[in-house]
């Protein structure tokens, strides 16, 4: 059995308790709790991986690097899904897309801690869930909602998450409200061995997800390059003929 603690930014009066009992500690972005937490069991970074402000919050986490020695970097944002929603809303000319490019900043840490990233079927599976409850599609989840959909999606039979830090308040096209319902701590009941044989092998992600995300892979996808690459093509193509009609 795992006690996981998923850290949030927001201050918090009860995170040494809480933090005395975990096993595994999980912070978000920058970490500014790291200095009140035990460093052996700092395990998982969460780091967005898009928006502006990714060098700044780059810096503010190598400043902490002592306080979370043995950790691994999580990038929240899987690249390929968010260049393709990058795109998608490029094409929609919603300016929000500039929230979506993604930042290569994080690169800096490589030396520092190991970096995976969130899988592509994990971000569009919970993107999917939060459209369904309502959030717009012109959204994202939080940094910290993707953690603790990742982190509940790790969980053992008789493992469980504690929550601090958490006030579900900040950038307006985060889904706070959705989220608020969702990200509470949880323990995982234990599956005894007659319940094991009825566990069912269905994926857990309908077959019309499935379908959705090969037509973006293998059809939206790449006509959005070609449309793209058209429009660039004509621009280059008819600006010696706007040149000499302006002479």
């Amino acid at each position: 059995m795992t006690d996981y603690l998923l850290v949030g930014n927001a201050p918090t009066a009860t995170l040494a308790v809480a933090a005395a009992r975990a096993d595994v500690i999980v912070q978000i972005n920058d970490c500014p709790h790291a200095a009140a937490l035990p460093a052996a069991r700092n395990h998982y970074i969460f780091l967005t991986n898009s928006g502006p402000n990714v060098s700044e919050l780059v810096d503010r986490l190598l400043s902490r690097r002592d306080y979370i020695p043995h950790a691994r970097v999580v990038l929240a944002r899987n690249p390929t899904f968010y260049m393709i929603k990058t795109w998608l809303l490029r094409l929609r000319r919603r300016s929000l897309w500039r929230d979506y490019q993604l930042s290569h900043t994080w690169r800096k840490l490589c030396g520092v801690w190991p970096v995976q990233k969130v899988s592509f079927f994990s971000t569009f599976r919970l993107e999917q869930k939060l459209i369904a409850m309502g959030m717009p599609p012109r959204c994202m989840p939080s940094t910290g909602m993707l953690a603790y959909d990742w982190l509940s999606r790790q969980l053992h039979p008789g493992d469980s998450i504690a929550i601090e830090g958490f006030t579900f308040e900040g950038w307006h096209q985060h889904p706070w409200q959705i989220e608020s319902q969702l990200v509470r701590p949880q323990k995982r009941p234990f599956v005894w061995e007659d319940e094991r044989a009825t566990i069912s092998l269905i994926p857990p992600y309908p077959l019309s997800s499935a379908l959705v995300v090969w037509c973006l892979l293998v059809v939206i996808f790449p006509v959005v390059v070609v449309v793209l690459s058209v429009k660039a093509l004509l621009r280059l193509a008819l600006s010696p003929f706007r040149m000499s009609h302006k002479g």
